[in-house]
């Protein structure tokens, strides 16, 4: 009779381990199901963004920003993401457990550049500088990304730099009033200090 309690206590151990340690063994073996979120800088769901896990899974979000990687095992992974329209993400994620929920931030190329104007507004340059660079990094010939060059150029006092951004912009034929005006300020700025140098 011992024996018999004894086989049935060692059987319902066995099942109170298997039960509290299946969850995390099952995760381990089959992987788990990992949900996530992108969104972007005005916390609007981003849409038709593709993500890809190690460049072995991937997925699209849906209509409200969010997407679920299937049968992830635990472990180290690399999180690539881009869109036509979004600034690409790159970025180390650690998968440690099933209820895990991933949240992205990812701006668009028009949210780069007005957080460059305000950033200039509030005379940071060195914010200023590093929203431009990823908008440069999206699309470096757009207009935007050429007049707040030229723009930010001019407010560290390189002139050379402001005159070939603003050349590339009436190029493009974007010949605004402002725009014009800006030039030839520019240009006397620059002949008065060549002037100068050369005395």
């Amino acid at each position: 009779m011992k024996k018999v309690l004894s086989s049935i206590a060692l059987i319902a151990g066995i099942w109170t381990l298997i039960a509290t340690g299946s969850c995390k063994t099952t995760s381990m073996l089959y992987g788990v199901n990992i949900n996530g979120m992108v969104y972007d800088f005005d916390n609007r769901p981003v849409a038709g963004y593709h993500l890809k896990l190690n460049s072995d899974l991937e997925v699209v979000t849906d209509i409200t920003g969010r997407f679920t990687f299937e049968k992830v095992k635990l472990g180290e992974y690399v999180l690539k993401g881009q869109s036509n329209a979004f600034e690409p993400y790159e970025g180390q994620v650690t998968i440690y457990d099933q209820n895990q929920v991933l949240y992205l931030r990812v701006p668009s190329f028009s949210q780069l550049i007005n957080r460059t104007d305000k950033a200039l507004e509030e005379d940071n340059l060195q914010e200023a500088e590093a929203f431009l660079t990823r908008a440069v990094a999206m699309n470096s010939e757009h207009i935007d990304s050429l007049l707040y060059g030229a723009i930010l150029a001019y407010r560290k006092n390189n002139i050379g730099q402001a005159l070939e951004l603003l050349g590339k912009v009436q190029q493009k034929g974007y010949t605004a009033e402002w725009v014009m005006a800006f030039y030839d300020e520019l240009q006397r700025i620059d002949r008065t200090s060549k002037a100068k140098g050369s005395l």
